[in-house]
């Protein structure tokens, strides 16, 4: 159960990113196009460019979660044998866990505030880009609570 929810969270993020990243490829394309051909660009394209890579780079945020491609430094880390590497990990985790769950509160805050605002160029709620700050948060918690406990069932292979 808890695989196929992971499987679906993941598949769902991937294609959000991908989905926002194509978004704002082409929204950029046409609007260069409007701009130097008919001088005539869209007016709200660059608020929702940046809307769009806000969610590209919080959503892309959860997908390096889940697929453990942080940038790490790694070598002490290597050094350890295998029983201290998996309780390593575990801790890590945890901590990472932790620091989510305070980032998750503050992101649910910063929605709160940013309902009240509107994007002036497409009169939209601004709390679209506090949006993606709490599904990229939640993503990394989601797939770091996820990682943990794989650790946890495997640290018994490891004695």
């Amino acid at each position: 159960m808890r695989n196929a929810i992971i499987k679906a969270l993941t598949k769902g993020v991937e294609y959000g990113t991908i989905l926002s990243m194509a978004g704002m490829t082409i929204l950029l394309l046409v609007n260069v196009f409007l701009r130097y051909l008919f001088s005539r660009p869209f007016p709200w394209a660059e608020e929702i460019s940046v809307l769009l890579i806000v969610w590209v780079v919080f959503l892309g945020a959860g997908l390096v979660q889940k697929k453990d491609e942080h940038v790490a430094v790694t070598y002490l880390f290597d050094l350890f044998p295998i029983k201290w590497k998996t309780m390593t990990l575990i801790f890590g985790n945890l901590c990472i866990c932790a620091v989510l769950v305070v980032h998750l509160l503050s992101a649910i805050n910063l929605l709160k505030l940013q309902m009240k605002g509107t994007m002036i160029s497409v009169n939209m709620s601004s709390g679209f880009f506090a949006l993606a700050v709490l599904v990229g948060i939640a993503a990394m918690l989601l797939f770091t609570i996820d990682s943990t406990m794989k650790g946890f069932k495997n640290r018994n292979s490891f004695k």
